[in-house]
Protein backbone atom coordinates (compact mmCIF):
# COMPACT_ATOMS: atom_id res chain seq x y z
CA UNK A 1 0.00 0.00 0.00
CA UNK A 2 1.84 2.97 -1.24
CA UNK A 3 0.57 6.18 -2.69
CA UNK A 4 2.90 7.53 -5.39
CA UNK A 5 3.94 11.16 -5.22
CA UNK A 6 3.31 13.27 -8.31
CA UNK A 7 6.80 14.13 -9.69
CA UNK A 8 5.62 17.64 -10.56
CA UNK A 9 4.65 18.26 -6.93
CA UNK A 10 7.98 17.13 -5.44
CA UNK A 11 10.19 19.54 -3.54
CA UNK A 12 12.94 19.31 -0.92
CA UNK A 13 10.48 18.37 1.85
CA UNK A 14 8.35 15.85 -0.06
CA UNK A 15 10.14 12.72 1.17
CA UNK A 16 10.23 13.95 4.76
CA UNK A 17 6.58 14.98 5.07
CA UNK A 18 5.33 11.91 3.16
CA UNK A 19 7.23 9.45 5.35
CA UNK A 20 4.96 7.43 7.60
CA UNK A 21 5.61 8.00 11.31
CA UNK A 22 2.99 5.56 12.65
CA UNK A 23 0.47 3.01 11.45
CA UNK A 24 -2.10 0.88 13.22
CA UNK A 25 -5.05 -1.41 12.56
CA UNK A 26 -8.54 -0.41 13.61
CA UNK A 27 -9.75 -2.56 16.51
CA UNK A 28 -12.34 -4.19 14.21
CA UNK A 29 -9.61 -5.08 11.70
CA UNK A 30 -11.32 -3.41 8.73
CA UNK A 31 -8.95 -0.46 8.29
CA UNK A 32 -5.33 0.54 8.58
CA UNK A 33 -4.53 4.10 9.61
CA UNK A 34 -1.20 5.74 8.77
CA UNK A 35 0.19 9.07 9.89
CA UNK A 36 2.65 11.20 7.98
CA UNK A 37 3.67 14.74 8.87
CA UNK A 38 0.63 16.46 7.35
CA UNK A 39 -2.14 13.84 7.12
CA UNK A 40 -3.78 10.71 8.42
CA UNK A 41 -4.61 8.20 5.71
CA UNK A 42 -7.33 5.57 6.04
CA UNK A 43 -6.62 2.38 4.10
CA UNK A 44 -8.87 -0.55 3.29
CA UNK A 45 -6.64 -3.65 3.02
CA UNK A 46 -8.89 -4.94 0.22
CA UNK A 47 -8.23 -1.74 -1.80
CA UNK A 48 -4.49 -1.22 -1.63
CA UNK A 49 -3.97 1.14 -4.59
CA UNK A 50 -5.00 4.32 -2.77
CA UNK A 51 -6.32 5.37 0.63
CA UNK A 52 -10.05 5.43 1.31
CA UNK A 53 -9.61 8.86 2.89
CA UNK A 54 -6.86 11.44 3.36
CA UNK A 55 -7.52 13.53 6.46
CA UNK A 56 -5.54 16.78 6.86
CA UNK A 57 -3.98 17.57 10.22
CA UNK A 58 -2.97 21.23 9.96
CA UNK A 59 -2.27 22.57 6.45
CA UNK A 60 -0.76 25.93 7.52
CA UNK A 61 2.21 24.03 9.00
CA UNK A 62 3.46 23.81 5.40
CA UNK A 63 4.47 27.48 5.65
CA UNK A 64 6.84 26.61 8.53
CA UNK A 65 8.63 23.63 6.96
CA UNK A 66 11.96 25.48 6.66
CA UNK A 67 11.85 26.51 10.34
CA UNK A 68 10.82 23.00 11.39
CA UNK A 69 13.68 21.53 9.36
CA UNK A 70 16.25 23.88 10.90
CA UNK A 71 15.07 23.01 14.42
CA UNK A 72 14.82 19.30 13.46
CA UNK A 73 11.19 19.28 14.61
CA UNK A 74 10.20 18.09 11.13
CA UNK A 75 11.57 14.67 12.14
CA UNK A 76 9.23 14.30 15.14
CA UNK A 77 7.17 11.12 15.05
CA UNK A 78 3.52 11.64 15.92
CA UNK A 79 1.61 8.51 16.87
CA UNK A 80 -1.97 7.46 16.20
CA UNK A 81 -4.50 5.76 18.41
CA UNK A 82 -7.91 4.25 17.66
CA UNK A 83 -11.13 4.43 19.58
CA UNK A 84 -12.50 1.06 20.71
CA UNK A 85 -15.41 1.43 18.24
CA UNK A 86 -12.92 1.84 15.33
CA UNK A 87 -14.61 5.06 14.16
CA UNK A 88 -12.20 7.67 15.57
CA UNK A 89 -8.48 8.29 15.40
CA UNK A 90 -6.51 10.63 17.63
CA UNK A 91 -3.10 12.10 16.85
CA UNK A 92 -0.92 14.88 18.14
CA UNK A 93 0.68 18.01 16.79
CA UNK A 94 2.80 20.94 17.92
CA UNK A 95 1.67 23.80 20.20
CA UNK A 96 0.09 21.34 22.64
CA UNK A 97 -2.62 20.47 20.13
CA UNK A 98 -4.16 17.14 19.25
CA UNK A 99 -6.86 16.00 16.85
CA UNK A 100 -9.76 13.63 17.14
CA UNK A 101 -10.80 12.58 13.65
CA UNK A 102 -13.69 10.46 12.45
CA UNK A 103 -12.40 7.90 9.93
CA UNK A 104 -14.53 9.32 7.09
CA UNK A 105 -13.30 12.84 7.86
CA UNK A 106 -16.72 14.21 8.81
CA UNK A 107 -15.40 15.19 12.24
CA UNK A 108 -11.85 16.59 12.47
CA UNK A 109 -11.56 18.61 15.65
CA UNK A 110 -8.45 20.17 17.16
CA UNK A 111 -8.00 20.48 20.92
CA UNK A 112 -5.37 22.31 22.95
CA UNK A 113 -3.64 21.36 26.18
CA UNK A 114 -3.52 24.12 28.78
CA UNK A 115 -0.09 23.76 30.37
CA UNK A 116 -0.77 26.39 33.06
CA UNK A 117 -3.90 24.74 34.43
CA UNK A 118 -3.05 21.13 33.53
CA UNK A 119 -6.33 20.79 31.67
CA UNK A 120 -7.54 20.43 28.14
CA UNK A 121 -9.21 23.39 26.55
CA UNK A 122 -12.26 22.29 24.69
CA UNK A 123 -12.34 22.73 20.98
CA UNK A 124 -10.10 25.53 19.85
CA UNK A 125 -11.58 27.66 17.10
CA UNK A 126 -8.88 26.72 14.60
CA UNK A 127 -9.68 24.66 11.57
CA UNK A 128 -7.15 22.63 9.63
CA UNK A 129 -6.71 25.61 7.31
CA UNK A 130 -6.57 28.58 9.73
CA UNK A 131 -3.23 30.47 9.77
CA UNK A 132 -0.54 29.68 12.32
CA UNK A 133 -0.71 32.03 15.33
CA UNK A 134 2.37 34.13 16.10
CA UNK A 135 2.90 32.35 19.45
CA UNK A 136 2.88 28.84 17.88
CA UNK A 137 5.26 26.69 19.96
CA UNK A 138 6.90 23.69 18.31
CA UNK A 139 8.46 22.65 21.64
CA UNK A 140 5.04 21.80 23.08
CA UNK A 141 4.47 18.50 21.27
CA UNK A 142 1.80 15.88 21.65
CA UNK A 143 3.65 12.81 20.42
CA UNK A 144 1.79 9.98 22.21
CA UNK A 145 -1.90 9.30 22.80
CA UNK A 146 -3.93 6.25 23.83
CA UNK A 147 -7.67 5.57 23.85
CA UNK A 148 -9.08 3.70 26.84
CA UNK A 149 -10.12 0.21 25.67
CA UNK A 150 -13.73 0.56 26.88
CA UNK A 151 -14.47 4.17 27.79
CA UNK A 152 -14.52 7.33 25.64
CA UNK A 153 -11.33 8.59 27.28
CA UNK A 154 -7.95 9.45 25.80
CA UNK A 155 -4.61 9.71 27.61
CA UNK A 156 -2.45 12.44 26.07
CA UNK A 157 1.27 12.76 26.81
CA UNK A 158 3.12 16.02 26.31
CA UNK A 159 6.43 17.10 27.81
CA UNK A 160 6.40 15.60 31.31
CA UNK A 161 2.61 15.68 31.74
CA UNK A 162 -0.15 13.17 31.19
CA UNK A 163 -3.66 14.48 30.48
CA UNK A 164 -6.97 12.63 30.35
CA UNK A 165 -9.75 13.75 28.05
CA UNK A 166 -13.24 12.26 28.23
CA UNK A 167 -15.67 12.83 25.38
Amino acid sequence: MCQPVDPKAKNFFTEIVCSISDACWSPNGKYIFSRDFLTVKVWDPKMNTKPVAILPIFDPIKSKLCDLYESEAIFDKFTLCNSPCSNYIATGLFNGNFHIIEKAGDFNQQFELNFNKKTIMKTIPKKCTDPIPSDYDTNKKVLCLAFHPQAQTIAIASLNCLYLYSA
